[in-house]
């Protein structure tokens, strides 16, 4: 039995506000084992006044994925591309940064920094996304003139060109999503108190206090102690992935964001979830029945297919020479496929 897919573009106040579901065959998606939800795309075709309107009103609203009624994929649009004759014009929340701060070191080669300017009307609507902007050999004057500089510019999204002409045929929108894990880079974490404690319990904190969009959902009691202390401005995201990263001394740990935009922190079960054989991937915890591609997760998928010899494990925390860490799973048209987590500097910087 085929499950109906769904594809709904929901409003700031998460009501429902279009049907994409028409578009299915031209929308991808990921999921990665650090991260959970990550990347999303796909592109309308139509009238240029119709696809304007959407260009100019939705960004920093939610796509939502549905599979048998429930949710499979939900993420942020966090840029549009809009290309009708004229050419190509990019709104993207990666530009905005409606709370600015300078660092700085004078004259006497002494450092300082500033205050946070912001624009709240545009916090308001987008949430808070901050940036720390340093430059050297400067006076309090010159940086919160810089500052203020940056805001004026960067408070608000605005159209920028991308290509001039060559567009034929109908106008196209492609809408890029991220998953909300995203915007827990929005702040850099204030939980560096100096303190010393478990590893989850810092990350717990991260997640009350510096998460706008984010909620906790289940942390698991990680014991390993750490001093809740940094060198540098850090964002909350890039600090919760490096504690995970840490494990427990003894085993490796991952970090996501789920359904309903909660947290999930736990130790990594390496229970194979999948068997592939010549007739496909199959789920191992439902009957074996085939893998519908847009129920896949990452996790452990075990070889049936491949010949090696079986009990023998080609990895310390691997249960078994066949078993395979599956660290991101990609829907396609359809399509499942999957990856391996590789860096993108292009995902990185939004």
């Amino acid at each position: 039995m085929i499950e109906p897919i769904s594809l709904r573009l929901l409003n700031r106040q998460g009501k429902f506000a279009l049907d994409l579901s028409p578009y299915l065959d031209r929308w991808e998606r990921s999921i990665r084992l650090q991260g959970g939800f990550w990347i999303g795309s796909l592109q309308m075709e139509g009238d240029t006044t119709q696809l304007s309107d959407l260009h100019y009103s939705i960004l920093g609203w939610e796509i939502e994925e549905r599979a048998g009624g429930e949710t499979t994929w939900e993420g942020i649009i966090y840029e549009m591309d809009l290309a009708a004759a004229g050419g190509t014009r990019r709104l993207s929340l990666d530009y905005l940064a409606n709370a600015v701060k300078a660092a700085y070191i004078d004259e006497s080669n002494v450092a300082g920094e500033t205050g946070w300017a912001t624009d709240d009307r545009s916090i308001g609507l987008y949430g808070r996304k901050e940036e720390i902007i340093t430059l050297d050999n400067a006076s309090t004057t010159n940086a919160e003139a810089l500052r203020d500089a940056y805001l004026l510019q960067n408070a608000w999204p605005w159209p920028r060109p991308v290509r001039v002409g060559g567009r034929q045929g109908p106008a196209a929108l492609t809408i890029r999503a991220c998953g909300w894990v995203f915007t827990a880079n929005w702040r850099y974490t204030t939980t560096d108190d100096g303190g010393t404690g478990p590893i989850s319990d810092w990350i717990r904190s991260i997640v009350a206090t510096d998460c706008e969009f984010i909620s906790e959902g289940k942390i698991e009691s990680n014991s390993l102690q750490i001093k809740r202390a940094l060198s540098v401005p850090t964002r909350a995201w890039d600090l919760m992935l490096q504690l995970a990263e840490l494990g427990d001394g003894s085993w490796p740990w991952r970090i996501w964001v789920d359904v309903g935009r909660r947290l999930y922190y736990r130790r990594l079960d390496t229970s194979p979830s999948y068997l592939l054989r010549e007739d496909g991937i199959h789920d191992l915890g439902g009957g074996h029945q085939a893998v519908l591609p847009y129920r896949a997760r990452p996790g452990i998928l075990r070889d049936a297919v491949y010949p090696v010899r079986r009990g023998g494990p080609a990895n310390p925390f691997l249960q078994d020479g066949r078993d395979l860490l599956i660290e991101e799973v990609q829907v396609r048209g359809g399509e499942l496929i999957l990856k391996p987590a590789d860096f993108d500097p292009l995902e990185v910087a939004l």
